[in-house]
């Protein structure tokens, strides 16, 4: 499910609504935007070469939020860390990273 902006969070009746919906009275959402680093740019004499083994840095902000289904209300929202650096050869792409 997409959320539209962070502004949904606090849509009360749009949680309750949803919660009914699917019979469930505890919502565990969230959003995360996602940066990638472009690669390292090397010049050599006239040769301009990109070079992503110097790693990549992905920014985060990304937020965990857990809504209490009955009521629509935001019950906790959680920050989580928000810069990682990681080699090239660990990760195939920086989404890999959200997967499990």
């Amino acid at each position: 499910m997409t959320i539209p902006t962070e502004r949904v969070f606090a849509e009360e009746s749009y949680w309750r609504r949803l919660a009914d919906e699917r019979g469930s009275p505890l919502i565990v959402t969230g959003s995360v935007k996602l940066v990638l680093a472009p690669p390292a740019i090397v010049q050599r004499g006239l040769r301009t070469s990109y070079v992503p083994t110097a790693g990549r840095v992905r920014d985060v902000d990304a937020r965990i939020v857990t809504i209490d289904g009955r009521t629509g209300r935001v019950i906790r929202a959680t920050r989580l860390p928000g810069r990682v650096r990681y080699g090239v050869g660990r990760f195939s792409s920086g989404l890999s990273l959200f997967s499990s």
